[in-house]
């Protein structure tokens, strides 16, 4: 009886965790939201009339990214915020595919666009880190926004930013990215499966605990990127250009890590074509705690793997402690469901609740089991072979 006490005590405590998670989520108000007709933008917030050329510069970097890129670019060609008040720093990652033809020819539509090798700061182990540190070392901008080749962006997408941090005092914003779900299970679960990550980033930087951000939709103040050395330190971890840097930033400055939660920042970006994709992105993703400087993070990582073991061994106890058991399911169930409608509402995906039950079973196998194969060696990653540091 005393570990079916602790399975039991985990998982209450993870449940009320979850539910306490909705209620910050259903509080964090949008400081630069707009108001939206049958989905988009009908009024954009201006940006001021005394900001200097070139306030922001946007990062992409690519590799192999043939299919994807001119979704991405016609979104940038859109933007209601002119173009000379930003502009693209493109990072060729040595694309074997027809990815830096398609960026050349962008540039008729995107003249405030250049186009880098990323064949610079060759002491980067990490081809994202090195290609993002050589753009900052280039950048005009005094604001640093980053997006992924594979990525859609609202009209709004750089007003809303730029707006953001006039209005702010940030230096690092993380704001919200969902997965494309083109009804098909294998998609639809990714993105149910994402959003909970999105969602408890997104909490936890409003409780001042940052954890969790995707790398596809975080912006930073050029200057602060300088000052805490960049990358250093994670020069040899390949991933980890998103979550690392905004760490650092936290440590030092607890109060300037914000989320920007507004429909007009998006961000939409392309599930794993494959199990065989997936898995080595999630086993690259769970392989990142342990690396972390960040204890909290490091703590509820630890905290969210007891919590679904327990979620696994609890049905040994199904005949003996029936109720008790199930009790623990249900309350676990509904918090859940709970965040996940809220997240998904706000990500304008709600149909895909109908996933959440399915969620529920496989996640705690998928989340254990992730956990563990992240102690192997190696993965994959944009057709290149790591070894775990």
């Amino acid at each position: 009886m005393f570990f079916l006490a602790i399975v039991a005590l985990l998982i209450l405590a993870y449940a009320g965790m979850v539910l306490y998670f909705s209620w910050v989520w259903a509080n964090l108000s949008a400081q630069a939201s707009l108001q939206k007709n049958r989905g988009e933008i009908s009024h954009p917030i201006p940006f001021s009339k005394e900001a200097e050329s070139k306030c922001l510069s946007v990062v992409v970097v690519f590799r192999n990214e043939a299919k994807n890129l001119p979704a991405l670019i016609a979104d940038l060609v859109r933007q209601d915020l002119p173009q000379k008040y930003w502009e693209i720093l493109w990072v060729d990652d040595f694309s074997e595919d027809e990815s830096l033809e398609i960026v050349k020819k962008a540039q008729n539509s995107l003249p405030n666009s250049q186009i880098l090798r990323n064949d610079t700061f060759s002491h980067i182990f990490s081809p994202k880190k090195r290609a993002i540190t050589q753009a900052i070392s280039r950048a005009e901008g005094k604001w640093i926004v980053c997006t992924d080749a594979d990525c859609q962006v609202p009209i709004s997408w750089l007003s809303t930013i730029l707006n953001y941090f006039q209005q702010t005092d940030a230096y690092f914003v993380s704001m919200p990215v969902r997965i494309f779900a083109q009804d098909s299970f294998f998609q639809e679960w990714q993105a149910v499966e994402f959003a909970s990550l999105i969602g408890t980033g997104a909490v936890c930087v409003a409780l001042r605990k940052p954890t969790m951000c995707n790398g596809a939709n975080i912006a930073y103040n050029k200057a602060i990127f300088e000052q805490v050395g960049g990358f250093a330190g994670s020069e040899h971890i390949p991933s980890g250009d998103d979550e690392f840097l905004m760490h650092k930033i936290a440590k030092q400055f607890p109060l300037k890590v914000q989320f920007l939660k507004s429909q007009a920042v998006l961000v939409s970006t392309q599930a794993n074509e494959n199990w065989h994709q997936f898995f080595h992105q999630r086993k690259r993703w769970a392989s990142k705690w342990e690396h972390y400087q960040n204890s909290f993070a490091k703590m509820l990582a630890v905290f969210v793997f007891l919590a679904n073991l327990s979620v696994l061994v609890l049905p040994f106890w199904i005949f003996e402690k029936t109720w008790v058991v199930l009790g623990l399911l249900v309350f676990k169930f509904v918090a859940e469901f709970v965040f996940l409608t809220a997240v998904l509402r706000f990500f304008q995906q709600k149909k895909l609740a109908f996933w959440i039950p399915i969620l529920f079973v496989l996640y705690p196998v998928y989340a254990v089991f992730f956990a563990l194969i992240s102690r192997l060696k190696s993965y994959e990653w944009k057709s290149r072979h790591y070894e775990r540091t």
